[in-house]
């Protein structure tokens, strides 16, 4: 416990993995989460276990009447709560998370927990994740997702290839609405190829299938990034 660590931060947040909606408003940006405000977080690192436990907390003040960050009159206090657990064996890691709130605002918030498996078998990595959510607000319902990716690196210099999949129900698809589920799953299935153009300099093309659950149907979707660091 020595390496042990306790911290206050100006904006916590803490959210479950990678697991994506896509919902009625677009783009929701993360994945099941407490609400992000100035919280407390405890870091306790297991040696020579390989193990990390994390454990948060923070508080939003909410409206009596609604419950959620919007409203009139009195407001009370609401206390959110997170906490992740890591255990890494070679070549595997293995994490568990949950999250919890009572803020009933349309967003993510509410009760979450998943799991994280990580599988480094160079070249080759996995990554699969699966998340439940129960949501705060009274017009959506209970919902799940999952998240997979594999990359292999290819030799002599020669980049990396990716194939990511998200997927997630109706109710989970509609996380930050008011108007309840969407007509269908929200699913993305991507392949990337990235290539080293020069020390820390790396271009990447991307092309997936995606249906953002709206009833709209399909489309394919282009990408090309350029990414530099420094």
């Amino acid at each position: 416990f020595d390496s042990s660590s306790l911290t206050l931060q100006p904006r916590l947040d803490y959210g479950v993995f990678d697991v994506y909606s896509y919902g009625w408003g677009g783009g929701i940006d993360g994945a099941a989460n407490i609400p992000k405000e100035a919280g407390v977080k405890l870091d306790v690192p297991f040696q020579p276990l390989d193990m990390d436990l994390n454990v948060v907390v923070n508080s939003t003040a909410v409206y009596k009447n609604t419950g959620a960050t919007w409203g009139w009159g009195e407001q009370e206090t609401k206390w959110n709560y997170g906490a992740g657990l890591s255990f890494t064996t070679h070549p595997m890691t293995l994490a568990v998370q949950a999250v919890t709130t009572d803020v009933t605002d349309a967003t993510w918030y509410g009760t979450s927990y998943g799991a994280k498996l990580e599988v480094d078998l160079a070249p080759v990595t996995v990554n699969g994740q699966f998340v439940s959510w129960s949501p705060e607000s009274a017009w959506l319902s209970d919902g799940s997702g999952i998240y997979g990716k594999v990359g292999y690196a290819l030799s002599d210099g020669l980049g990396d290839l990716a194939l990511e999949y998200k997927s997630c129900d109706e109710n989970f698809n509609a996380a930050n609405s008011i108007f309840g589920a969407t007509p269908d799953e929200y699913s993305k299935l991507a392949g990337t190829y990235t290539y080293p153009l020069a020390e820390a300099v790396n271009m990447s093309l991307t092309v997936a299938s995606v249906d953002k659950g709206l009833g709209d149907g399909g489309f394919t979707e282009y990408e090309v990034k350029f990414a530099a660091s420094f």
